[in-house]
């Protein structure tokens, strides 16, 4: 109804479905916002027609809920990650290396590595990984940290000269010591390659965002 000042109540879901819980404040206050308007149009609707008004979100309210939620969550991201295709063998080594690291499939990502693999964050202070601290250390201490199926690295560039290949990710996560917080990063990655397999890693990020986030 124009004019009428309503209160957003908090979330109740008709089927009892649970968001994802790497909702930020920004994303909730844009989803309230969000029912708020779809509930708007239900309640003139009911109002017109002499019914009592619904008084929590209705099923068009959830599903735009949910929609968000995903855009908020990367559906961008994985609209890039569709798009980027390999140009060359040692870019789809690369490629399929991010989908193991993403869908946490550590015998794919082991596929792709080489056995004298070197690892190196580039960050002063942070000592590399090898094929065995990759697996027993870093991959699992990753996964400790984030929700599960967290983090997801899209990859919204690629490019590759002989056996070096340079790509770019979008680093997303949900961190549950961080009341679910969603964590986001942009990482620049160097590879080299030899023989097909993934020899040397070079990865860059912003370190401030990390300490911000976690410090």
């Amino acid at each position: 109804m124009p004019g009428r000042s309503r209160e957003i109540q908090p979330f109740v879901f008709v089927d009892d479905a649970t968001p994802p819980a790497a909702m930020t404040c920004c994303a909730s206050r844009a989803i309230q916002s969000e029912v708020e308007t779809a509930d708007g149009k239900h309640f003139g609707k009911a109002h017109a027609q002499g019914r009592k008004a619904p008084t929590r979100p209705t099923v068009a309210s959830y599903r735009i809920v949910m929609t968000l939620i995903s855009a908020i969550r990367g559906a961008d991201n994985l609209t890039e990650k569709q798009m980027i295709t390999a140009r060359n063998p040692n870019e789809q080594v690369v490629l399929d290396f991010f989908a193991g690291l993403n869908a946490d499939d550590l015998d794919a990502v082991r596929s792709q590595l080489a056995p004298d693999i070197q690892w190196s964050p580039m960050v002063t202070g942070v000592p590399g990984y090898d094929i065995d601290s990759i697996f027993t250390g870093l991959l699992p201490y990753l996964r400790s940290i984030f929700a599960p199926g967290d983090p997801q690295q899209a990859v919204r560039t690629i490019t590759s000269a002989d056996d070096m290949v340079v790509a770019e990710t979008r680093c997303t996560g949900a961190v549950p010591s961080k009341d679910n917080s969603l964590y986001e990063n942009d990482y620049c990655w160097v590879i080299e390659l030899e023989k097909g397999k993934i020899k040397k890693i070079r990865e860059y990020l912003d370190i401030d965002k990390v300490r911000s986030f976690f410090g």
